[in-house]
């Protein structure tokens, strides 16, 4: 399974907007230099989250994007299904005889991508950072 580069930079962006807890709207430059989104792909990006709800886009000089969801209430699979329209699955050939295997790994990686979370992620990614800062006690 791959996942396509438009739903890995949708979930850059998203995570992007998650860190921003101020309520501030997030400007486009800002989330394509700390994300590394291309710019022009970026609002095709920002605008299909938009109508799928996952964000909303407000207009000005103070404007920007701002997560509609809190990051807890956003999954992967959800974010994945409305940008692709499926996950994309294991297709075995027609003459497979272990159809059955496939069909439950489609289902199981479905279940994985549904319980991960935007939370999750930031979560980790704060973890990850978190390791990298030296420790300069004694």
């Amino acid at each position: 399974m791959l996942i396509s580069l438009k739903c890995d930079y949708a979930i850059r962006a998203l995570m992007e907007l998650g860190n921003h807890k101020d309520s501030k709207p997030v400007q486009k430059k800002d989330i394509a230099s700390a994300r590394d989104i291309p710019g022009p792909f970026l609002d095709q990006i920002l605008a299909s989250l938009r109508r799928t709800g996952f964000i909303q886009s407000f207009r000005g000089p103070k404007g920007g994007h701002l997560l509609s969801k809190v990051p807890h209430k956003i999954n992967l699979f959800d974010v994945i299904t409305s940008l692709e329209g499926e996950v994309a699955s294991l297709e075995p050939d027609e003459n497979c005889c272990h159809k059955w295997v496939w069909n439950e790994l489609d289902a199981l990686i479905s279940d994985k991508l549904s319980s991960i979370y935007l939370s999750d992620l930031l979560d980790r990614e704060a973890k990850e950072k978190m390791q990298e800062i030296p420790n300069y006690s004694i």
